[in-house]
């Protein structure tokens, strides 16, 4: 088990990628134009986001895979 701070991460994280898929899937609503790849386009850029920001978590491994 990790420091009480990666597991506070860990929690962090969990929710923000909760509202980001609830925010994406939100989006697809009849009759709202979007993009069909908003979801994935988010998670990307939120991927690159964590990895640039060096986001870790439980035993010090980096959170999202390379």
């Amino acid at each position: 088990m990790g420091d009480n701070n990666s597991v506070q991460i860990s929690a962090y994280w969990n929710r923000l990628e909760a509202c980001i898929y609830w925010f994406a899937k939100t989006l697809n609503e009849p009759g709202i134009m979007y993009p069909e790849s908003i979801y994935d386009w988010i998670m990307q850029t939120t991927h690159n986001w964590a990895k640039n920001n060096e986001i870790v978590i439980l035993g010090g491994k980096n959170l999202l895979p390379s």
